[in-house]
């Protein structure tokens, strides 16, 4: 039922307004990817859609994702998270609004069956020009619960082809009343001319010695194709031994639409036997989004689709 109603959802979401005079952002993307050797076969699909729509000085937005998630023989999984918003441009360079957000969860296992859900609401604010921007979002997870997080965001345009940004999270509780000890922190870097485009990334957090390092990119050989290649591994004293690495390539078959697919592979010497993985991804996007937040949780969630789907980090 999870699934149905998320796919119907998405088609109702983007189906319509994004040829609509006032859409300034749209997205529909699938992602399907099959991670596995001899021992296990898994599949992860995610599905996602956005949009924003400015009218007056008013910008209104909604966002879902849904994750797919069957680990063979141990767990299958469906995960739907919404977010609607609207928001005050008080003036071009100032933002500020509010929100309601929302996770359904369905697991199977052996062992039993779990439903969960949770609503919250959001806050944020930003400052962007054209040279840099810096936001800031409080998220209530629940609103029966206490516990807030809070998380920063920055960019800087560095040079005309360069730009540098990142954020960073915490809880208001600590991790004995829910929260989650440290910051989170996601840094990134973009390079992007002519044809080349080049991302390099690292996450973490500032009470553990491990984390992940990742660079990613494309090449355009023409206007509707390219070469794709991604690196990851894991870094720090306390972290795993292990790398990912995928090359590629895509077809934009129409103004806005991306069909990509690579191949990967997952080794080092925490990994017993080389794991395979296989993705394949319809893109449409079109537009800039206008909430810096947003921007940048999307870039970071790109990032962990280069990187192995929701499962290898």
């Amino acid at each position: 039922m999870l699934r149905t109603l998320t796919f119907t959802a998405v088609a109702a979401l983007m189906t319509g307004p994004v040829m609509a005079d006032g859409v300034n952002y749209a997205r529909l993307s699938y992602d399907f990817t099959n991670i596995g050797n001899d021992d296990f076969d898994d599949d992860v699909s995610l599905l996602q859609g956005g949009v924003e729509y400015t009218t007056g000085q008013f910008l209104l937005g909604a966002d879902l994702q849904y994750v797919d998630t069957e680990l063979e023989g141990i767990i299958e999984s469906q995960a739907l998270s919404y977010a609607l918003s609207g928001a005050y441009m008080i003036t071009p360079e100032v933002l500020v609004g509010l929100g309601l957000n929302g996770t359904d969860v369905e697991i199977e296992t052996d062992l039993g069956d779990f439903e969960g859900d949770a609503n919250g609401f959001e806050v944020f604010g930003q400052y962007q020009t054209s040279d840099f921007g810096v936001g800031v979002n409080v998220v209530s997870f629940d609103s029966d619960e206490d516990n807030l997080n809070t998380t920063i965001y920055g960019e800087f345009s560095a040079a005309s082809a360069v730009t540098l940004a990142g954020f960073a999270s915490v809880d208001s509780e600590d991790e004995d009343n829910g929260g989650s000890e440290g910051t989170d922190y996601y840094l990134s870097g973009d390079y992007e001319a002519g044809d080349v485009f080049a991302r390099a990334y690292i996450a973490g957090n500032t009470d553990a010695d491990a984390g992940i390092f990742g660079v990613r990119g494309h090449y355009d050989f023409a206007p509707q194709i390219r070469a794709t290649a991604s690196f990851a591994t894991r870094t720090g004293d306390d972290a795993s031994d292990v790398s990912f690495f995928t090359v590629g390539g895509g077809y934009e078959v129409v103004d806005g639409l991306w069909a990509d697919a690579n191949i990967g592979i997952v080794d080092g010497d925490d990994v017993a036997e080389d794991i395979t993985r296989l993705q394949v991804a319809l893109t449409y996007e079109i537009g800039d989004r206008k909430r810096l937040d947003r921007r940048l949780e999307q870039d970071a969630i790109d990032d962990v689709q280069s990187a192995g789907a929701f499962g290898f980090f």
